[in-house]
């Protein structure tokens, strides 16, 4: 698993965050408004498996997120959860 943390424009989030629970590959998906300082938005993080990161991270690009915030993407050595197992299952 991955761990993916957004920083965005908060009139970029709702499409980002549909679009990211929608997605098969992604286990857990949290939003926090306003919490973004700079660039100023918010703060979207979710873990996703290995296997849809290529598809989710060209997903975001398209939406231009690497250029209107950041994209941020770390390994998690230990995640103990249900989602995550059957998230990584239905990703392959």
């Amino acid at each position: 698993m991955l761990h993916l943390r957004l920083m965005l424009p908060a009139d970029r989030t709702e499409g980002v965050v549909e679009f990211l629970r929608e997605h098969v590959g992604v286990a857990h998906l949290a939003v926090l408004p306003g919490c973004a300082v700079k660039p100023a938005g918010d703060l979207v993080l979710a873990d996703i498996a290995r296997e849809s990161a290529d598809e989710i991270v060209q997903a975001l690009r398209e939406r231009d997120i690497d250029r209107v915030g950041a994209i941020s993407l770390d390994s998690i050595d230990t995640s103990v959860s249900t989602l995550v197992e059957r998230g990584g299952e239905r990703a392959r």
